[in-house]
């Protein structure tokens, strides 16, 4: 009730529950949780829940969420992981990074992945992230020794392969797709033959 516009972002592998945000009068992103069976369940908006919680990523069964959080305008968000019914589980940020945001989660739910970045300008300087429970937050470099900002947009349901973006030399560089794995670390994808394109970018 009293909601403006609302958005999904994440599903569960069968498609019964879904995960996104509202935007509702104090509380610009919050989040919410839908199934099949009990519809729609506005955690985003309980007590003691900052004014932003977007939901962008679910495990395979709906159980686990991942976005980001902050308690009002600024450069403070905090990637987080929510399991069941808990709290949200900060994740914290990287090294020399101000902000932190999650993208994407494996299908337990144990390994999530976004970026870090920091400076006036979001989407400018940063670093592709993943977390474990185990290895707290990992950066994930860059395609090239002269990379700036790269964020992990995607991860597959085994946690094993991550994909995403790297941009060289600050924010007018030219951004390659990337797929990362611990044995090979940060491997750019080729683009389409003969495109004229100077970006690319890879989600799934």
């Amino acid at each position: 009730a009293g909601g403006k516009d609302s958005a999904t972002y994440a599903l569960s592998q069968d498609g019964s529950v879904a995960g996104g945000y509202t935007t509702r009068p104090g509380f610009p992103g919050a989040a919410f949780r839908w199934t099949v069976q009990g519809g729609r369940e506005d955690w985003g908006t309980g007590a003691g829940m900052p004014v932003y919680t977007p939901v962008f990523a679910s495990d395979s069964a709906g159980n686990a969420f991942a976005g980001w959080m902050t308690p009002g305008p600024g450069p403070n968000e905090r990637a987080y992981r929510r399991v069941g019914n808990g709290p949200l589980e900060n994740l914290g940020t990287l090294p020399g990074e101000t902000r932190s945001f999650a993208w994407g989660m494996s299908g337990d739910g144990n390994t999530v992945v976004g970026h870090a970045e920091h400076g006036d300008w979001t989407n400018a300087f940063g670093q592709a992230f993943r977390w474990t429970p185990s290895g707290a937050m990992q950066g994930l470099g860059y395609v090239k020794p002269q990379g700036t900002y790269s964020v992990a947009h995607g991860v597959s349901r085994d946690g094993n392969t991550i994909v995403g973006k790297s941009q060289s030399f600050g924010p007018a560089g030219p951004v390659d797709a990337f797929v990362w794995t611990e044995a090979t670390g940060m491997k750019g994808l080729p683009g389409l033959p003969n495109a004229p394109f100077v970006n690319t970018c890879a989600r799934a």
